[in-house]
């Protein structure tokens, strides 16, 4: 392990935690505008809920599954994914399973990628610089003006020790973690702060990724083919998608895969259960149910955590600056927005931490 200790000149004009949607927007907008930025994220991966997971031949995109403009700054991403991605209309149609049955939803306004959406939060980071499996667990604040920040950062992604640094200086901190996280690194720093940061609440989540041989049959009883359903019934799932319905090509995947994404009140339930296969193929069975679709026996079954899906209650700041001290914390909870537009109130949280420090602090 490279362990540098704490110095009086900074290695960066700002350090950035977190790589998430918020994260990557700040740091852009603030390297865009001259400064040293290093981004430090918790995991190997890139972009937080623009997450696809890679098993065998086979993608599946565990958290957001779909972009779709949701503002100006979605609306202005899309398009320049249309030109620079293979970005595709997806999916086409959507269904709502109601009381009634199912609902056609017309589709023109929703994206995918046939390779998965961390590509484009791979996009987003094109060129800058951040220390993946760096988790910032302590924040030191300068004790005199013109004195950097420090953070101190343990390594949960088990990264080779070459590329491990325990100690990073700073002249600000943009914090873009979940509000639990940021509360804990706040709590020393800024108690106001973490004390309000632990007022938001998330709901959690599974998302169960299944495989099915080639010949498994999935149309609906009508016949009909599907690509994406979204739950709006009270049940176990609120989420269905064929995720092999986004890719062909290069990127086909040669057999059925499915997405399903859990309700918050199961996960809640369930949430330390040991055999998270078995709580998965009960997701699945459940949908299947509700959808007359046989959703039994898969090849293979993932199921995957999300402790803070989607905030419950977000704050209405856009996001918090200390000019005096250099520090921002920015984050879809800190942005209030209605329900399914985290992404625009992350991009627009970033934007103003970034703009907000740019404007007092340089």
């Amino acid at each position: 392990m490279t362990t540098l200790p704490p110095t009086l000149t900074p290695s960066h004009s700002v350090a950035v935690i977190g790589a998430g949607l918020a994260g990557l927007t700040a740091a852009r907008q603030l390297q865009a505008a001259g400064r040293s930025v290093v981004v430090l994220e918790k995991s190997r991966g890139l972009g937080g809920r623009l997450n696809t997971r890679r098993h065998l031949d086979s993608r599946a995109d565990r958290g957001l599954p779909y972009l779709e403009p949701q503002g100006p700054l979605t609306e202005a991403w899309i398009q320049e994914l249309q030109n620079t991605s293979d970005l595709q209309p997806w999916p086409q149609p959507l269904h709502h399973l109601t009381a009634e049955g199912l609902r056609t939803i017309p589709g023109d306004q929703r994206w995918a990628m046939p390779a998965g959406l961390s590509v484009a939060a791979k996009q987003l980071a094109a060129g800058l610089t951040i220390a993946r499996g760096h988790r910032a667990i302590a924040l030191t604040a300068p004790e005199k003006l013109g004195e950097p920040w420090t953070i101190q950062c343990d390594f949960p992604a088990a990264i080779e020790p070459e590329q491990q640094q325990e100690f990073w200086t700073a002249g600000a901190i943009v914090l873009a973690i979940p509000a639990p996280q940021a509360a804990d690194l706040l709590e020393s720093v800024a108690p106001d702060w973490a004390k309000q940061a632990r007022q938001v609440t998330f709901d959690p989540c599974f998302s169960v990724t299944a495989a099915y041989g080639p010949d498994r049959e999935l149309q609906l009883p009508n016949g009909e083919a599907w690509q994406g359903i979204r739950a709006q019934i009270p049940t176990d799932w609120r989420w269905l998608a064929r995720e092999d319905s986004k890719a062909d090509g290069i990127w086909a995947m040669g057999q059925p895969v499915l997405l399903l994404q859990s309700s918050a009140a199961v996960a809640e339930r369930l949430w330390d259960v040991p055999t998270l296969e078995a709580v998965g193929q009960a997701l699945l069975d459940r949908a299947g149910a509700d959808l007359g679709l046989h959703l039994q026996q898969p090849e293979w079954i993932q199921v995957h955590r999300w402790r803070y899906a989607i905030a419950r209650n977000p704050l209405d700041e856009g996001c918090w600056i200390d000019p005096d001290r250099a520090l921002a914390v920015a984050g879809d909870w800190c942005a209030a927005h209605p329900p399914g537009q985290s992404l625009e109130a992350a991009m627009r949280s970033g934007l103003s931490a970034a703009q907000e420090l740019l404007a007092h602090c340089f």
